[in-house]
């Protein structure tokens, strides 16, 4: 045998190869390059002039979905390696609150990253477990929702996160790893395999971790691109990678012609994965006498969900009128109460007296405004009281969909079915049905089914888990020929929960299942009242009255705002508004019509402003932050450059701010802003210094359209989570996600 060509040892041997391309949940954008990524790191390992792997000594994943089984299978093939255990990953990464680093599979939630994808402790401890000599670990990953051609991570070493004892540890970057497009390899992956393939010259015959880790990072640097990290203990860095194929020979003698080193690239990169090795969506599933799981790219478990009943109406409806009728009796009774007692103490209701000057009076209108408001308390009461309902469940499966109820048990078969939604379901109650004065006590959510001909037979008369006493008529939604009848009420759902049954229905149901249009409604601004406007896609601009926000009740006071790139919030009485160009020219809309014609221009140059919002404090001004992260603050009513004030900086590492009421004491607005990690900060004015900021809440990166609303002595906001597209109000000054409250859907 030529020198240079011995075989490395991989005997006892084995690589797990993990790449996730595609995820179910829309907060992480596809990793297109992953997939070339994954066949070229098994390429090169089985290639028997560089890697020297046998293919049964690797198993590569592709899209694996439920972390529970991939544990499984690793912590069995861990258990069954003696030489070398290698583990490589490239797709997404997340840290948790707690920082532990947690690697995405398909399904992962990114709510729920700990529970729904592969923790790293986990991994450790399967490591650990292995009676492996050398445990290695390649990461290709980070976490981003920021752009589908960026992996963005939490602001940790992510080799510290992932170090284990007596193992060698390489991470593509701390922060931000470039994902590469589609048809390509992601960079540190692409920039790996380009350096194994062309050799290290005057390098050692074997090319261990030890050696490839200079290069790497020096290619990396070079293209400006992130810095990869190492790990490694006792001698683990050591272990041979692949066999060094640079034309160049080393000083040891050793080394191949370029005709080798050619050939062995050219193979590298052609050589296919056996397809009994590639774990693919199975269709129909596998059934094999393989020890490795097959991962489908879905799930194909029905989706199964009970509810009591027990459950109070604001957990799963928007039950805002409710809360503001109830509120106002509340209110009224508060204010009559004093108009009984206090003449009573006084005794001034008795005989002879107190009828000349006016204490009779305020005695008798507060009794009869304190019956009124009683009596709606009393109404409310019975009200929810009537509306309980007893237990129901929902299963979605191949078959259709089942539900049962105190009515029995009701079966849809996909057969007898033209289409699935998940929508409002249309039987408001109200307390006043005015066209001037509406309060629409509770609204219900749930699945609606277009039946064919032959299933119409089996619509229900009230879907399941509709309360008995419910005087509302529902409605059919009208569909082309046949109308869409809601067989299910959706009760308290976790996002996670919503997520899997829509997972579900595009699973069982197929084309059956149809998303139902959102309102997709962006730049929000609140103008007086708790009131609010928002633009849709086709630039019309829509009124929603506060408190309810209700679809039916917007009104469209403008066209032609696709223009406009950013709307701003005055905050003053006459309803006023700020829009910004897409040539950065900002101008004035007066309220409430908000006509163009009558607006004024206000300046130029706000283009370059990355974020702009209102003081929140009634004055007109505005906070503005400019692309180096300094903050200023604009004085009303002509917002002038000269006369603007930097009152901070480093501000660009904040992803949305939001001004809002003092709450300080000092007379001057305070700021909410959310940071790359998802942590809200309340900065106090007038310095908002970040050493005397406060942090108050997490997972803030999975809501948009943060919005400053009036609340009771505070300010509120409104919050929209950006993957299922349910709007909250959370109450001020803690901003608690405890004690949120759904106002609607669809947003």
């Amino acid at each position: 045998m030529a020198p240079g060509t011995e075989r490395i040892d991989r005997s006892g041997s084995h690589a797990v190869l993990i790449g996730v391309s595609a995820y179910q949940d829309p907060s992480f954008p596809k990793v297109a390059a992953a997939e070339k990524s994954l066949r070229g790191v098994y390429r090169m390992l089985v290639d028997e002039e560089l890697g020297g792997w046998s293919d049964e000594q690797v198993t590569p994943i592709s899209n694996p979905v439920d972390c529970r089984r991939v544990m499984s299978d690793l912590r069995r093939l861990a258990q069954g390696t003696s030489g070398v255990l290698l583990l490589y990953f490239v797709g997404h990464g997340t840290v948790t609150m707690t920082g532990d680093l947690v690697l995405a599979v398909s399904d992962t939630v990114a709510d729920e990253p700990d529970v729904t994808g592969l923790e790293y402790s986990k991994i450790r401890s399967a490591l650990l477990g292995s009676p492996a000599k050398v445990k290695a670990v390649v990461l290709d990953c980070c976490y981003s929702g920021r752009a589908i051609d960026v992996l963005a991570g939490d602001r940790q070493d992510l080799a510290d996160i992932a170090d284990i004892r007596g193992t060698y540890t390489l991470t593509a970057a701390d922060h931000l790893a470039h994902a590469g497009q589609a048809d390509t390899y992601t960079a540190f992956t692409g920039e790996l395999l380009g350096l194994i393939g062309t050799g290290v010259a005057g390098g050692p015959p074997v090319l261990t971790f030890a050696e490839l880790y200079p290069h790497l990072r020096q290619r990396l640097i070079a293209r400006n691109l992130p810095h990869p990290n190492q790990r490694g203990t006792d001698t683990a860095d050591q272990c041979p990678v692949a066999r060094n194929v640079s034309d160049e020979p080393s000083t040891t003698g050793h080394g191949r012609d370029s005709t080798d080193a050619s050939a062995a690239r050219q193979e590298a990169t052609s050589k296919p994965i056996p397809p009994t090795t590639v774990r693919k969506p199975p269709s129909p599933p596998h059934t094999g006498t393989s020890d490795v799981t097959q991962y489908p790219s879905k799930p194909a478990a029905p989706f199964t969900i009970s509810w009591t009943g027990k459950d109070p109406l604001s957990a799963y409806t928007n039950s805002s009128g409710m809360g503001c009728l109830n509120g106002f009796a509340k209110v009224g009774l508060a204010v009559s109460s004093p108009g009984v007692l206090i003449p009573l103490l006084m005794h001034r209701i008795t005989s002879g007296t107190g009828q000349d000057d006016g204490w009779m009076a305020w005695f008798v209108l507060s009794i009869v405004l304190g019956l009124f408001t009683l009596g709606i308390l009393l109404w409310l009461s019975t009200v929810t009281y009537r509306l309980r309902t007893n237990g129901w469940s929902l299963r979605v499966g191949p078959q259709g969909i089942a539900t049962t109820s105190s009515s029995g048990r009701c079966e849809y078969r996909w057969n007898h079915v033209r289409g699935v939604t998940i929508e409002e379901i249309v039987a408001p109650m109200k307390f006043f049905d005015a066209a001037d004065f509406t309060v629409k006590l509770y609204k219900y959510t749930g699945i609606h089914i277009q039946f064919t001909t032959d299933g119409a037979s089996s619509s229900p008369s009230r879907p399941a888990g509709w309360p008995p006493s419910h005087p509302g008529k529902i409605a059919i939604r009208r569909s082309g020929r046949a109308g869409r009848i809601p067989v299910c009420v959706l009760g308290p759902m976790t996002d996670r929960q919503r997520t899997e049954l829509k997972m579900a229905l595009k699973t069982h149901a197929g084309n059956l299942y149809h998303e139902v249009p959102t309102q997709s409604m962006s730049n929000l601004v609140s103008v007086g009242g708790g009131n609010i406007l928002a633009m849709d896609q086709s630039g019309n601009l829509w009124r929603y009255l506060a408190p309810n926000y209700y679809g039916s009740e917007k009104t469209r006071v403008g066209t032609g705002w696709k223009v406009m790139k950013k709307l701003v919030a005055i905050g003053d009485s006459a309803e006023d508004i700020l829009a910004i160009d897409s040539s950065g020219n900002m101008y004035r809309y007066y309220g409430p019509n908000y006509y163009g014609s009558q607006r004024t221009q206000v300046g130029t140059g706000w283009d370059t402003m990355t974020q702009v919002t209102a003081a929140g404090d009634d004055t007109g001004d505005i906070f503005a932050v400019d692309g180096s992260g300094k903050l200023f603050r604009y004085y009303a009513p002509h917002y002038r450059g000269s006369q603007r004030k930097q009152i901070g900086t480093n501000w660009n590492t904040m992803k949305t701010i939001v001004g809002i009421r003092d709450i300080s004491g000092n007379g001057t607005a305070d700021i909410l802003a959310v940071d790359g990690a998802g942590k809200l900060f309340r900065y106090y004015a007038p310095h908002y210094r970040g050493s005397q900021c406060k942090q108050i809440g997490t997972n803030w990166n999975t809501m948009t359209n943060l919005v400053a609303i009036p609340g009771i002595g505070t300010t509120d906001l409104l919050a929209t989570n950006a993957t299922t597209k349910i709007m909250y109000r959370y109450s001020g000054p803690t901003y608690s996600g405890t004690q949120r409250k759904q106002i609607g859907i669809g947003w």
